[in-house]
């Protein structure tokens, strides 16, 4: 991490700080921000539920206990939240995709995660 201070006419980066610096920080300060990219959405793959087929070109279904999911999120690797449905699977057991990119994608209902590719 460099620490830049603006001279006369110029910018130069320094690479030391002085004590006051230095403890200014608190050593936690990137505790607590959340999550910052989809690898713990991954890592938490469930194999109670299962999506077919993969990969999708218009109609994700998803089979296994389902009546019970309250949320269906399409998130992309950014971790942008392309789609959110309420109640997804009240009268039906699939989720369109048609107007998704190709690309790959998490598909998280309520707690539980499946990675998907979209064609």
């Amino acid at each position: 991490m460099f620490h830049y201070i603006e001279r006369a006419q110029s910018i130069s980066p320094i690479v030391h700080f002085s004590i006051g610096e230095w403890d200014s920080y608190p050593s936690n300060y990137c505790q607590n921000l959340g999550t910052l990219s989809t690898t713990e959405l991954i890592a938490s793959k469930d194999k109670k539920l299962g999506i077919y087929p993969n990969p999708v070109y218009d109609r994700l279904f998803v089979n296994g206990e389902i009546e019970k999911i309250k949320t269906a999120q399409i998130i992309d690797f950014s971790g942008k939240v392309i789609l959110t449905e309420k109640d997804p699977f009240r009268n039906k057991k699939d989720i369109s995709v048609q107007g998704i990119p190709t690309g790959t994608y998490i598909l998280r209902l309520d707690d539980h995660t499946q990675q998907f590719i979209k064609k």
